[in-house]
């Protein structure tokens, strides 16, 4: 099995040069003035620079190599570069074969072949250039449907890295990984079983398999038109993991260790990298969606199998230290990623490729707008909000409001806030929907957290409605307590409510309503009680028991709650609100009664429109 071969000790090969430079001779036709020691993770590789100055790059296999899947390989370069991708050229023996054999001072046989060398810099040794991993995903599409078109005369073998066969490797060699490297390996086994399911049925291809930044190279001016100046190319070398498996693998192992560059250059948010890997390579070669919702889980594997075989090497062979350069990076970046949602992670992909970030938001909020139109939709208090009895508040830094320093605490708040319903002669005061807010100020919204960007919070993904404390609050639909908590951090929600609600007709597609900013008499509830649309549910907490903050109920529609219970984010990323914004939709048609959405256009964006 593939788990069996990548954990068993490998032979190396380590032959002299002279032994190389008569087999390349007498097989390859090729005098080689000089031949450059080449790193290789279980081969033995050299530059060979022959008399004319041509250059080429020569391998002698580990001792489980075969002749059959060096023939394979051959095969993959020639359909890649008839499909305008740049790789190297394979050259044959003097008798037209693949490889030639070599016999070592031990007595074993060795396989050698030879491929022409392809200048350049890998991509790893560069400065991190957005425009270049772009390109890496373009360049990895046009070869992967090269590969998947082409029919082999030499069948692929199964390779040892085949990351559709991740939870076995990992169930083997993650013991061999640090401590510190736990963590980020269990949570990449969690999200590789969830997911096996679904890759079990995905569409399977021959792929490269290893498209790491080591095996990209960027070859300076390859290409020259009259129209263009001469641009940088990017080429694969390395075809030796090539296998049969399944197709998204490929750029799920090019977007990881994009990401791990990215990550290692400081760049500020290697999630982007992995979308924007997986966006490129969907314009050429398309993925379905479930192919885009394995992806993220898939890149965690990769790192993880990248890191547990590297200590799994290091523990074969301890003088072997080189397997060991890239993990701190590596265990880093998975730690990171520990705090990122699958969900999440599929909407930001879902979004770099110009579909729904979440994939049922548009159907639940084609439900929620049904549910208006049919009289479904119970009022949430005593008085049905509508534009003539609510007065819409500005929180962003244009407005005057719950601004240091004066107000500065919740009592001045509150004030401020009451201040304007009573000028207004209004029923309630409301804080809108994708506004983009100067208020957030507290750690909670400004401290950076796992997997996150470094960028502070303030893009407000409910809506307010601002009562005095005490206001009953009822379920505008009937549906199932999914959870209760008391988040009592300065500025967070206090005690709050989630419940769960079913789309009718909808096969079983779930949603949820959050509540925050309650009174603590709602944490009676508990999981699993049932609440009927129109019944009373909670009411309005007072500060500082409520977050510390005015009266007022926050509530927001939630499409996934990302494994989150009792809590949910009210508030994102200014960056990152187009993926929020199809997680947690607008929830206007359950809060007004008179809600359209040419009514409410007021309360929609971030952007001031």
């Amino acid at each position: 099995t593939p788990c069996r071969w990548i954990l068993m000790k490998l032979t190396r090969p380590e032959l002299p040069v002279e032994l190389v430079r008569d087999v390349l001779r007498s097989s390859f036709e090729l005098a080689a003035e000089e031949l450059c020691p080449l790193p290789g993770y279980d081969d033995q590789n050299f530059r060979v620079i022959t008399s004319d100055k041509s250059e080429y790059v020569c391998k002698i296999s580990h001792a489980e190599e075969s002749r059959e899947h060096i023939c394979s390989q051959h095969e993959a370069m020639r359909a890649a570069s008839a499909a305008g991708v740049l790789c190297p050229a394979p050259v044959t023996t003097r008798t037209g074969e693949a490889a030639a054999s070599i016999a070592g001072d031990d007595g074993r046989t060795w396989l050698v072949s030879v491929v022409t060398y392809l200048p350049g810099a890998v991509m790893a040794a560069l400065p991190y250039n957005g425009n270049s991993v772009r390109e890496l995903g373009l360049s990895l599409a046009r070869m992967d449907q090269a590969l998947a078109a082409h029919t082999f005369a030499h069948a692929p073998k199964t390779s040892a890295w085949d990351l559709a066969a991740a939870s076995e490797t990992l169930a083997r060699a993650a013991h061999d990984a640090p401590p510190a490297a736990q963590r980020g390996i269990s949570s990449a086994i969690e999200r590789f079983a969830r997911i096996s399911g679904k890759l079990a049925s995905l569409r399977e291809s021959v792929i490269h398999g290893d498209p790491n930044d080591y095996n990209v190279v960027i070859s300076a001016g390859q290409t020259k038109s009259s129209e263009e100046e001469s641009r940088d190319q990017l080429g694969f070398i390395d075809f030796g993991d090539l296998c049969r498996t399944k197709t998204v693998c490929d750029v799920a192992i090019a977007a990881a260790y994009a990401a791990l560059g990215a990550s290692d250059k400081r760049v500020e948010w290697p999630m982007d990298t992995i979308a924007e890997i997986v966006a490129a390579y969907n314009e050429v070669f398309p993925l379905d969606d479930d192919e885009l919702a394995v992806a993220f889980p898939l890149v965690a594997a990769r790192l993880a199998v990248s890191v547990a075989m590297a200590y799994h090497t290091h523990a074969q062979d301890p003088a072997n230290k080189a397997v060991l350069v890239n993990t701190e990076p590596a265990i880093n970046l998975l730690n990171r990623l520990v705090g990122v949602a699958d969900a999440y992670a599929e909407a930001v992909i879902r979004h770099f490729c110009g579909r729904a970030p979440c994939k049922a938001s548009p159907s639940i909020s084609s439900a929620l707008l049904q549910l208006f139109r049919r009289g479904s939709v119970k009022q949430m208090f005593e008085k049905p909000l509508r534009r003539d009895n609510a007065v819409f508040l500005d929180l962003t830094d244009k407005g005057t409001l719950m601004k240091s320093p004066h107000p500065t605490t919740a009592e001045d708040y509150t004030k401020e806030v009451d201040d304007v319903v009573a000028q207004a002669n209004a029923y309630a005061a409301i804080g809108r929907y994708g506004e983009n807010r100067f208020i957030y100020q507290q750690d909670l919204f400004t401290a950076k957290v796992d997997g996150a960007r470094d960028e502070p919070r303030s893009v407000h993904l409910g809506i307010d409605v601002f009562l005095p404390a005490k206001t009953q609050v009822y379920a505008p639909l009937s549906g199932v307590v999914h959870s209760v908590e008391n988040n009592s951090s300065v500025g967070d929600y206090g005690p709050t409510v989630v419940l769960q609600h079913e789309v009718p007709d909808g096969d079983g597609v779930t949603f949820y309503t959050l509540y925050g900013h309650m009174d603590p008499e709602c944490l009676r509830l508990k999981p699993g009680d049932r609440v009927a649309g129109g019944e009373p549910l909670a009411l309005i907490g007072n500060y500082p028991e409520n977050g510390n903050w005015p009266p007022h109920l926050h509530f927001q529609v939630v499409c996934d709650m990302l494994n989150k219970v009792g809590d949910f984010p009210g508030v994102a990323r200014f960056s990152e609100y187009p993926v929020w914004s199809s997680i947690v939709p607008n929830p206007s048609a359950l809060v007004f009664a008179d809600y359209s959405e040419e009514a409410y256009p007021s309360v929609t964006s971030p952007y001031g429109d």
